[in-house]
């Protein structure tokens, strides 16, 4: 379904609402002069200090796109987070032409549409470094943004359709929530003078303003408030992580891993230099530094928050893999999609699931593929899907390790923590009681491992060993980068090697490489081509890595709990959460680092500096330490 008409040039047309996106006499001068204007940007971006605006309707993002170029124009060194919403995004069919119609912002209208997508319902987060710009577009239910969303806005563009036709975006329960992202002083503007607007911002808190309108329009509307933020304290089910001092701070982070390595990332991207503490000599002796890997998502009958998280992840992923490659010099992977292997029955299901996601037309096809194996040719039927691709572990780390040594970040190897005291700050100790580092932050990302400290050792987690067997391509199989997934098994090359795994043996905590394990792989390709032989896997080298699971397999993230209080502090399904002070977890991402470390790495950064955070709530509260102490306390277990 056309989501948008043009009307004539530069005059778009709704025909949902029945109403246009913007003034029929220039749509980029209204913009301009009732948001940016209209809000006092230009004179508060002076103050130079990170900056928050979130937008109801985004449309066709003309007022991102202004606001962008009028941020970079201005050449800030702050931070600029945009936030917005859209219920019914225009697709990528309609949106290129709907922009031809905007010279004056071709250069940023390029760069944007190299990003734009039909995306799937949920938060999408982007990243401008260049212009020290973040977005973070939520597509869905603006009031459910609004509740789902942590975040503290200094200004709103209130930019949906007319009241009278879209009376959702203007409701009473809008405004009282937009009040919650307030702290301190916030800001709004709008085209709209109608009394209901009036009305409900007014007794949400907001003393308004009516003033002169944009060219014929007689007059708008501006609003502004002081408030304390009451957001944080109102959603603390589980205690969400943040920072009371986001200067000069000092952050250690134990591991080194796809988990420990993203962090690194994100927080010198905040201006953080973390601190690195590993028990390995150097990069490449953990699980996370397999020679290559594939990311997918995993979809479920009906959405969970596993299958959220997943395609939430995957979306990221592929996002920064761009930024990556161009920063780190090398290709560390790409989003080419992947063939997945499936019977008609198969098909039918999955493309059920798809539309149980509210996922975009397109997402996957049904087709062919055609592969060589050991010297033969197969045709495998199953279905192309668009999103996700190939990465390489072991060069990532090893590329994001010397992008952050060259940027001050220092690493100490051969360094293993014992014991982690908290005493003015943390104390990080080695087996024999030596003081190894005393720091004001620590977040553990040191996998199964962490069952070794007394503080997290009834944090529940599964140490999973797992075995890949690694094939030459020019004389076995090139899969032509595309991932293939099988039932229970998996294919992904390049021309000079192919991983085919991997297993899965929680009991099994042997190091050394067992064949056994090559020919069991195999022989799970036997069903689909069928003149293989396994016994070929005694032939193939391996790998054997270690990777951590939580008993629900979703990920470790936020702070870490205080076990005893938790339980003593509990009475009838309430209490007050009792948490360590500035003591975090990143781990337990199981299988899938690739499509989990980014988004979760960049969420835990986000809620620090209480900016919007790359997932919403409901999945960080699903992915809390706490967790299973609480669902433990609530039958009554304790």
């Amino acid at each position: 379904m056309q989501i948008t008409q043009k009307l004539g040039k530069q005059i778009l047309y709704s025909p949902k609402f029945q109403d246009i996106y913007w003034s029929r006499e220039n749509g980029l001068f209204e913009k301009e002069y009732v948001f940016l204007q209209g809000n006092s940007l230009y004179e508060r971006w002076k103050q130079d200090r990170d900056f928050t605006i979130f937008e109801l309707g985004f449309g066709a993002g003309l007022n991102f796109l202004t606001t962008w170029k009028a941020w970079r124009e201005g050449k800030y060194n702050s931070t600029l987070n945009y936030i917005s919403t859209e219920a019914f995004p225009i697709p990528k069919s309609e949106i290129r032409d709907i922009l031809l119609d905007f010279p004056e912002l071709e250069n940023l209208s390029s760069i944007w549409l190299n990003y734009y997508d039909d995306w799937s319902f949920g938060v999408h987060k982007f990243f401008f470094p260049k212009d020290h710009l973040h977005l973070t577009l939520w597509i869905g239910d603006a009031l459910e943004c609004l509740i789902q969303l942590p975040f503290l806005a200094d200004a709103f563009f209130l930019d949906g359709f007319s009241p009278s036709k879209n009376p959702e975006l203007w409701s009473k329960q809008i405004f009282t929530n937009l009040v919650k992202h307030v702290n301190g002083y916030a800001s709004f503007s709008t085209y709209s003078v109608s009394n209901s607007v009036k009305t409900n911002a007014q007794e949400a808190g907001f003393t308004i303003f009516q003033t002169k309108g944009f060219g014929k329009k007689k007059s708008m509307l501006k609003g502004e408030i002081y408030s304390k933020n009451n957001f944080y304290e109102s959603k603390k089910f589980l205690p969400i992580p943040s920072l009371v001092n986001k200067k000069n701070l000092e952050v250690t982070i134990i591991g080194t891993g796809l988990a420990g390595l993203n962090l690194g990332y994100f927080l010198l991207k905040r201006g953080i230099k973390a601190y690195f503490l590993d028990a390995c000599s150097g990069v490449g002796e953990n699980a996370s530094c397999n020679p290559l890997g594939y990311f997918s998502a995993k979809l479920t009958k009906n959405p969970t928050i596993a299958s959220r998280l997943s395609l939430l992840g995957v979306d990221f992923t592929s996002r920064m893999l761009s930024i990556w490659n161009e920063e780190l010099g090398i290709e560390v992977g790409k989003d080419v999609g992947l063939f997945h292997v499936l019977n008609l029955e198969e098909i039918k299901d999955l493309q059920a699931n798809v539309q149980a996601h509210n996922l975009p037309a397109g997402y996957l096809q049904i087709t062919e593929k055609e592969v060589i194996f050991f010297g033969k040719k197969y045709f495998l039927k199953g279905v192309f899907i668009k999103k996700g691709g190939y990465f390489y572990p072991f060069k990532f780390c090893q590329y994001m390790y010397n992008f952050l040594k060259e940027k001050g970040v220092i690493f100490e190897w051969n360094s293993k923590v014992c014991k982690i005291e908290n005493s003015d700050g943390w104390k990080l100790f080695d087996k024999s009681g030596n003081l190894l580092k005393q720091t004001q932050y620590l977040i553990l990302c040191n996998s199964y491992h962490l069952n070794e400290f007394e503080i997290t050792k009834e944090i529940s987690i599964q140490k999973i060993r797992g075995q890949i067997a690694i094939l030459d391509s020019q004389k076995y199989f090139f899969s032509n980068y595309i991932p293939i997934l099988f039932e229970d098994t998996y294919l992904v090359g390049d021309e000079f090697q192919t991983i085919l795994g991997a297993t899965f043996n929680p009991k099994d905590q042997n190091l050394q490489v067992n064949l056994e394990h090559n020919i069991l792989l195999l022989s799970r390709l036997k069903n689909y081509l069928q003149e293989i032989n396994p016994l070929e896997g005694k032939n193939f080298p391996a790998r054997v890595g270690f990777r951590a699971n939580t008993k629900d397999r979703l990920p470790l993230l936020g702070c870490v709990p205080k076990v005893k209080d938790y339980k003593k502090f509990y009475q009838n399904n309430s209490f007050e959460p009792q948490v360590y002070e500035n003591l975090y977890i990143l781990s337990a991402l199981g299988s899938k680092g690739i499509a989990y470390a980014p988004i979760l790495a960049e969420t835990l950064v986000s809620l620090l500096f209480e900016e919007p955070p790359a997932l919403p709530l409901d999945i960080i509260e699903a992915l809390h330490p706490a967790r299973f102490i609480l669902r433990d306390l609530k039958k009554g277990k304790f």
